[in-house]
């Protein structure tokens, strides 16, 4: 049976998975689009320097943040798991069980 403080812990957690959820979608979204810049760049080998250098800037630019966002994203996602099992954990640990197979608390 869940006690309330660890009723709390799992129901705070689910505002960060589902935020750690949209960062993940924007951060793919990133990542699509920085491909699709690579292939455009190396596609267009008739550009003059000046363009693949503004180019480059920009999807150097976006793939920064998009690197901040994924190392918030995967930290995100490894405190959520860690919250649910420890509360997992706790709970596994207040089950005793009894000689006929049923449990009590």
């Amino acid at each position: 049976m869940l006690v309330p403080s660890e009723i709390r812990a799992v129901a705070s957690q689910a505002d960060v998975y589902r935020k750690a959820i949209q960062s993940s979608i924007e951060v793919s979204q990133q990542g699509y689009t920085i491909a699709v810049d690579a292939i455009c760049l190396l596609s267009n080998r008739r550009a003059n320097k000046a363009d693949h250098e503004i180019y480059l800037a920009g999807t150097y630019q976006m793939a920064t943040n998009g690197h901040k966002l994924v190392k918030k994203c995967a930290s995100d996602f490894g405190d959520v798991r860690s919250t649910v099992f420890q509360v997992r954990s706790n709970c596994s640990q207040s089950v005793v069980l009894v000689s006929d197979g049923s449990s009590a608390y």
